[in-house]
C-alpha cells in the first residue's frame, strides 16, 4: 500500500503510448469509423489530458471514465466514449508539441466519489493551435487500425456497476 501523498512523476519513454478518450458526439463517423474531430484535442491550461499505457489498460481508462462525475454531478456515461492511442514518439516529433509528461492525479486516499485517482494521467503540452489539432486527427485517420482501441462497453456494465456500488472503496480511489 502506498503511504506517501503523491506518486512520483516519471519520464515517459518514446516507445510508449498514451490514450486519449473522445466523446462520440465529437467523433463523427467517416466511412463507418468514429474519427475524433480536431475539437477533441483542445488542451486545458495544463495540457491535453491523456493516459500513459505503462500504468493503465483500456479497461482501466473506461473504469476511470465510468467512476468520474460529469458537470451535473452524476456519473459519466462511459458508453459515450471511444479511446485512441498515440505513440509518444509521434507526439514529441510533431512541431508545436513541447512535451509529453507524466502528471498523475491524486484526489485523496480514498479519493472522493466521482473523482478517482489516476496514476496513469499524463499531459501533452501544446498550444491551442488548429493546425496541430488537425494533424492529430489526421494521424488517427491515416493510422486507424493502430490508433483505435476497440473495447466492447456493453460487456462492461456489470463491472462498472460493481465498482460504483463500492463507492470510493475501489483500486481507483485507494492507493
Amino acid at each position: 500500500m502506498k503511504t506517501e501523498n503523491t506518486w512520483p512523476t516519471e519520464y515517459i519513454p518514446d516507445e510508449d503510448y498514451v490514450y486519449r478518450q473522445v466523446h462520440i458526439k465529437n467523433a463523427p463517423k467517416i466511412n463507418g469509423k468514429r474519427i475524433p474531430d480536431e475539437t477533441n484535442f483542445i488542451p486545458d491550461e495544463d495540457g491535453l489530458s491523456v493516459h500513459w499505457d505503462k500504468y493503465t489498460t483500456i479497461n482501466d481508462v473506461y473504469c476511470v471514465i465510468g467512476l468520474s462525475h460529469n458537470m451535473k454531478g452524476g456519473y459519466k456515461d462511459y458508453t459515450g466514449f471511444k479511446v485512441f492511442q498515440f505513440p509518444v514518439t509521434f507526439l514529441r516529433r510533431l512541431q508545436g508539441i513541447s512535451g509529453v509528461i507524466h502528471t498523475p492525479v491524486i484526489n485523496g486516499n480514498p479519493a472522493p466519489i466521482g473523482h478517482p485517482n489516476n496514476r496513469a494521467h499524463a499531459s501533452v503540452i501544446l498550444p491551442n493551435d488548429e493546425e496541430i489539432r488537425i494533424k492529430l486527427t489526421d494521424h488517427v485517420i491515416n493510422n486507424y487500425i493502430n490508433s483505435y482501441c476497440d473495447f466492447d462497453v456493453t460487456h462492461f456494465n456489470i463491472e462498472i456497476k460493481q465498482l460504483r456500488n463500492r463507492l470510493n472503496d475501489t483500486p481507483y480511489h485507494i492507493y
